[in-house]
Formats: C-alpha cells, sequence, structure tokens
C-alpha cells in the first residue's frame, strides 16, 4: 500500500573540468577592454539540487545509479563574455560601454511519452518505467542532446555635465539584448511515443513499440527576463 518509499543517500559524484582563458586591454586613452572565454565539461551520476525531500531523485533505476552516468543538467561547455568601455577625454564627456555574453546549450534528456498495457502488473503502467521511475529513453545516454545557445549584448551610452565643484550630472541611455535575439529556455525532450504495447505473461516480457516524435528539442519558451526581448532605459544620475 506504499506508494513511494524515498531513502536519502550520500551518492552523488560529480566531476568538472574547465579551462580559463582571459585577454585584456588595461585602461589607456580611454579605452577598456576584456574578453574571457570558458571551456568545462561537467558530469555527474544525476545530481540535483531540489530544496525539498518529496520527489527528490527520479532516477531511472535506482538499485544502479551508474545508469545515471552522464553529463550534468548544469553543464554549459563553452562560454565567452566580453566588455568595453571607451571614454575618451576629447569626446565632451560622452562615454560607451557594452557587454557582450555567448554561450552554448544545457543538456537536454530525451523522453519517452506513454505507458504500457496495465496487464504487466507495473507499479506504475503509464509510462514505459514500471517502476514509476523516469521516463528516460534507457538505450541512450542522459543529457545526450543539447539546446540551442544564447547570446545578449547590452550597451549603455552616457552624457556627464559638470554642475559646479565635483558634482556631475549623468544622463544614461542604455539598451539590453541590443540585436534583439530570441533566447529559448525550454525544449520538448519527448523524443519517442508509445505507438502500442503487448505482454507476454509467459516470459513476463513487455514489448513496446516507439514512434519518433518530430518536435524533439523544438523550443518552446523563451526567456523574458535577463536573456529576454530588447528593453530600453533612460536613466539620470547627480554624483556628489
Amino acid at each position: 500500500n506504499i506508494g513511494r518509499s524515498i531513502e536519502v543517500r550520500s551518492l552523488a559524484e560529480s566531476q568538472y573540468h574547465g579551462l580559463v582563458l582571459q585577454a585584456q586591454k588595461r585602461w589607456s586613452g580611454g579605452f577598456l577592454f576584456n574578453a574571457n572565454y570558458t571551456l568545462s565539461k561537467a558530469t555527474d551520476n544525476g545530481q540535483n539540487s531540489t530544496t525539498f525531500i518529496s520527489g527528490f531523485m527520479n532516477v531511472f533505476d535506482p538499485a544502479n545509479l551508474a545508469l545515471e552516468d552522464g553529463t550534468s543538467n548544469l553543464d554549459r561547455r563553452h562560454r565567452v563574455v566580453t566588455s568595453l568601455h571607451y571614454a575618451p577625454p576629447w569626446l565632451w564627456g560622452f562615454q560607451f560601454g557594452a557587454i557582450g555574453t555567448f554561450e552554448s546549450g544545457l543538456p537536454v534528456t530525451g523522453t519517452i511519452s506513454g505507458g504500457v498495457v496495465s496487464a504487466t502488473g507495473g507499479t506504475d503502467t503509464s509510462t514505459t518505467n514500471g517502476t514509476g521511475g523516469s521516463n528516460r529513453v534507457p538505450f541512450l545516454e542522459r543529457n545526450i542532446d543539447r539546446q540551442t545557445g544564447r547570446k545578449t549584448i547590452d550597451a549603455r551610452l552616457s552624457k556627464s555635465f559638470k554642475v559646479g565643484g565635483g558634482r556631475q550630472l549623468q544622463l544614461l541611455w542604455e539598451v539590453f539584448n541590443v540585436t534583439n535575439s530570441t533566447n529559448y529556455t525550454v525544449f520538448s525532450s519527448t523524443k519517442y511515443r508509445v505507438a502500442s504495447s503487448t505482454y507476454d505473461a509467459a516470459t513476463n516480457r513487455v514489448t513496446v513499440n516507439l514512434t519518433e516524435d518530430t518536435g524533439y528539442l523544438r523550443p518552446t519558451q523563451a526567456s523574458s527576463t535577463l536573456f529576454g526581448p530588447r528593453d530600453m532605459q533612460v536613466g539620470l544620475k547627480f554624483l556628489w
């Protein structure tokens, strides 16, 4: 009569390897430039950051965590961040700054949509995993595919006015996502759908026929916050 029994064990293992490269032009002649590139690889056996224990770990087979070994959910293989600031003394107090962020997409685990015939006697027949565990594709490695990458360029133009003594009035114009790039955050993970299933009681074997889902890896939601559409604002600063 137990629907779900939760066992908490300290068995999460993860590895991270990274290479960081940086190029910098120090401030001179009113110009500053920075460029940073990170090449990384993060792997684990299914770690997650769930706050509460309920539904804490949805693995394929709790008795064999080695099946979960693969790319981490948080792995971003490539990431580039560049920034510049230009404020020459001859530009009448105008200053220009920009920052660009470019990164590869997060991993995606293919899943199977649909269940099996109830005659199998599985604890949960609503998916192809009769134990009620993860419905990911069992013959493919976890997180084997990727979302599309994300990119955004933000810029600022400002003009300073002296208003006596050391006081300044600064007018700002800021543009976020200058190129108005669409940065998707949610992608369809359904790789296969159950077409039919049969159960042979004599051999205790279930046969499941699958069809590929044409919508796999199709973006379904775009960012509306940090990596959202183009946005602008003006501001006024008083410095004293």
